[in-house]
C-alpha cells in the first residue's frame, strides 16, 4: 500500500529517517490520463494555402474503446473489459484556405508558427471533441532560468465526450500543395486509472505497551474522483477477524479479507482479489461490469497511510549537520521533537513498568512474611501436640509405676480383695 522515495510525491506523504539520510513513505496510488500524441510543426516552412488547390485532409477518430483481448498476466486483470467495444467517432477534416481565412483573415492564408496552426485546429477539431495544443517551452540554454517557447513541439488530445473511451487516431492523411504541417497518422489509447497492483510481504501489528488493541493503522481510499473515506485496523481487529492471537497478516488470501472487510460497504462496486497471474499481488479495482471509464478521470488509491508508532527516528544524532546540510533543518528539528517525543513516551513506559516492578516486590515481600508466619504457627502448633502426648505419656508411666509400687508394699492387702 505504500513505497518509498527519496522525495515526496504527495501531500499524505509520510516522512522517514535513516542512518544515510531522509525518505518519505508514499502511498500506492494509480490515474488515468487521456488518449494523447504528440507530433513537431516544420518551423522555418510555413504553410501556404494559397496555391489552387492546397489543402490538408485526415480523419480524426475519438474515443474507441480498448479491446484487452490480447493482453496478458496483470495487466489483463487491470485493464479486463468486456465487449462489445465503441468503434469511436470518426469525422473527416479538410483544411484549405477557405478554413484559415475563416479562422484569422489577417493570416493571408499562410500557417507560419505552430501557435498559429495550433488556433486553426482546435476551431476544426474542438467541436468534434479533441484539444490541440503548442504550449511547450525549454530552458535555453539547458540548465538555466530563461523559458523559451518550443516553436516545434504539438500535440493533440481527447476531450473525451464520446461514451466511455479515451482514444486520439488521426488516419488517412493527405496533403496536396503544402505538407501536412507535421501531421502524422498515430494514434494514442488513454490509460485506465482505477485499478492498483499491490505488492504482498506479510507484517504483524504487535502490542504497543499499554495499549490493549495494540499497534493501529489508519488510511484513507477513494475510487474515480468520490470522496475519501478513512479506515483503521490494529492487533485486537486482525485477531477478531483471521481468528488469531498474534496480529499477523500472513498471506495475501488474509490481507484480501482483511481489506474486504474495510471497503466493501463503501465500495461495492470495487473488486479485491488476490492476482491469479502472481499470487504475491493483491488486485483493487473498479469492477468492469459495472464501470467501463476509461483515461482522465479514473483513479485509485490509497492516502494518508499512518501506523501509529511512526515515524521511527533512527538518524544518529551526531551525524545532524546543519553546516553542510542547511536545506535540512526543519527536518532536524522535526526528528529532534519526534525523537524527543519517543523519549518521553519511552520514559513514562519504564517508569511504569518500575512501579510495576516495585509492587510485585513488595507484594513478594510480604508473602513470603506471611508464609514463614505460618510455617512457624504449623510447627509451633505441631510441637504442642508432641509434647501433650509425651506428657500423657510420662503420666501414665508415674501412674503405673505408682501401682506396682502400692502392690508390692501391700500384697496382703491386694490378696485380700480376690478372696
Amino acid at each position: 500500500m505504500r513505497y518509498a522515495t527519496v522525495y515526496p510525491e504527495s501531500g499524505s506523504s509520510t516522512i522517514y529517517y535513516t542512518e544515510t539520510g531522509t525518505s518519505w513513505m508514499n502511498p500506492t496510488t494509480n490515474g488515468g490520463a487521456a488518449g494523447e500524441f504528440f507530433f513537431n510543426f516544420p518551423h522555418g516552412s510555413p504553410l501556404d494555402f494559397n496555391s489552387p488547390g492546397a489543402e490538408i485532409k485526415f480523419d480524426i477518430i475519438l474515443d474507441r474503446e480498448y479491446d484487452p483481448s490480447g493482453d496478458t498476466g496483470i495487466t489483463a486483470e487491470l485493464l479486463d473489459l468486456p465487449g462489445p467495444y465503441y468503434p469511436g467517432h470518426t469525422k473527416t477534416i479538410t483544411i484549405t484556405k477557405a478554413q484559415v481565412d475563416a479562422y484569422d483573415a489577417s493570416l493571408g492564408g499562410i500557417i507560419s508558427t505552430n501557435t498559429q496552426f495550433a488556433g486553426l485546429l482546435n476551431t476544426l477539431l474542438g467541436p468534434e471533441g479533441a484539444y490541440v495544443s503548442a504550449n511547450y517551452g525549454h530552458h535555453e540554454p539547458p540548465g538555466s532560468n530563461n523559458w523559451i517557447h518550443d516553436d516545434v513541439l504539438m500535440s493533440i488530445v481527447t476531450r473525451q465526450t464520446h461514451g466511455d473511451g479515451s482514444y486520439v487516431e488521426i488516419a488517412n492523411l493527405s496533403s496536396v500543395g503544402v505538407s501536412t504541417g507535421g501531421l502524422i497518422q498515430k494514434f494514442d489509447y488513454g490509460e485506465r486509472g482505477s485499478g492498483l497492483s499491490l505488492q504482498f510481504n506479510s507484517f504483524t501489528l504487535h502490542m504497543d505497551g499499554d495499549t490493549p488493541d495494540g499497534v493501529e493503522v489508519s488510511f484513507q481510499f477513494a475510487i474515480n474522483g468520490a470522496s475519501s473515506k478513512s479506515y483503521s485496523f490494529d492487533r485486537t481487529y486482525v485477531n477478531t477477524l483471521l481468528g488469531k492471537d498474534t496480529g499477523a497478516i500472513e498471506t495475501a488470501d488474509e490481507m484480501v479479507t482483511l481489506l474486504r472487510s474495510l471497503l466493501d460497504a463503501d465500495w461495492p462496486d470495487t473488486v479485491i482479489q488476490v492476482s491469479s497471474a502472481d499470487p504475491s499481488k493483491i488486485i483493487v479495482k473498479s469492477d468492469p461490469l459495472v464501470d467501463r471509464k476509461w483515461g482522465a478521470g479514473t483513479r485509485a488509491g490509497f492516502s494518508n497511510i499512518v501506523v501509529s508508532i511512526e515515524p521511527l527516528p533512527a538518524i544518529n544524532f551526531l551525524n545532524i549537520d546543519i553546516e553542510r546540510n542547511p536545506d535540512l533543518v526543519d527536518h532536524y528539528l522535526n526528528y529532534i521533537e519526534v525523537s524527543g517525543q519517543r523519549v518521553v513516551d519511552g520514559a513514562a513506559v519504564l517508569g511504569a513498568l518500575k512501579q510495576r516492578i516495585d509492587m510485585q516486590s513488595e507484594f513478594a515481600s510480604k508473602l513470603m512474611d506471611t508464609i514463614d508466619k505460618g510455617i512457624g504457627r504449623l510447627v509451633d502448633a505441631n510441637m504442642n501436640l508432641v509434647s501433650t502426648r509425651l506428657k500423657a505419656l510420662q503420666t501414665q508411666e508415674q501412674l503405673a509405676i505408682q501401682s506396682l509400687h502400692i502392690a508390692n508394699n501391700n500384697s496382703e492387702a491386694i490378696l485380700q480383695l480376690f478372696r
